[in-house]
């Protein structure tokens, strides 16, 4: 299934310059592909959610999910689009969604706050906890989880603190599956910290299965992680 345990071990001369220059660039389609799926989904890969923006890919949702008595969802910045975790609930029985975004009053189209197995909150995913913010692990703790088996995160820039903090959070990362939508927020890119995110979250067992740069985001790019735990 993996091509090494190097999750990029084609370009290791080149990743290796790259994080000895700490101002080293890179453009950006590049770094997309540079740090793009080194894992095939052993599963069914599907796409759930709206086209284009919105929608995110999933690895064996029937398998690693259907199989279970009881799963998980987590989905960071729903916003106004409801539709990948509206479509992860109707494929699933088993399964329950607990939503979080501080930039609307109530879970977006097509759920709603009377949707069996839905739980939404005004907070956001953050590095710390305060009036309108909270760590995944005080969220985790609040609802009485000890594992996330999906975990959605599309916060505006705000995901590398968030994800860096969940991982010094705990000994090993409690996340089945990780859909993130990573931007970058300067030009020329400095790839240093974005090396550094994908490379804890492979020191923690997730690998990248797929990737696919945003067409409504130039700046945007949506990566799924897949915790090899699942088939250990």
């Amino acid at each position: 299934m993996e091509k090494s345990e190097n999750l990029w071990f084609t370009e290791r001369e080149r990743l290796d310059e790259l994080q000895k220059n700490k101002s080293a660039t890179i453009k950006l389609i590049d770094m997309w592909k540079l740090f793009g799926s080194g894992y095939s989904c052993p599963f069914n890969l599907t796409r759930e959610g709206n086209e284009g923006d919105g929608g995110k890919w999933i690895c064996g949702l029937e398998k690693i999910l259907s199989q279970k008595e009881s799963c998980a969802i987590y989905s960071f910045g729903i916003a106004n689009d409801s539709t990948f975790e509206a479509e992860l609930l109707g494929r699933t029985k088993n399964c329950s969604l607990f939503a979080y975004d501080p930039s609307v009053s109530q879970i977006g189209w097509p759920l709603t706050a009377s949707t069996p197995r839905v739980t939404f909150q005004q907070f956001g995913l953050s590095f710390r906890d305060d009036r309108r913010e909270r760590t995944l692990k005080t969220l985790m703790n609040q609802n009485g989880h000890k594992w996330i088996d999906v975990l959605k995160v599309d916060i505006e820039g705000h995901e590398y603190e968030s994800l860096f903090q969940a991982m010094n959070d705990f000994d090993g990362f409690p996340v089945g599956q990780l859909l993130v939508e990573l931007h970058v927020t300067s030009k020329p890119f400095n790839v240093t910290v974005f090396f550094t995110l994908i490379q804890k979250l492979e020191s923690f067992g997730m690998r990248v299965f797929n990737y696919e740069p945003n067409p409504l985001c130039k700046m945007c790019c949506e990566y799924s992680f897949l915790n090899k735990k699942l088939f250990i």
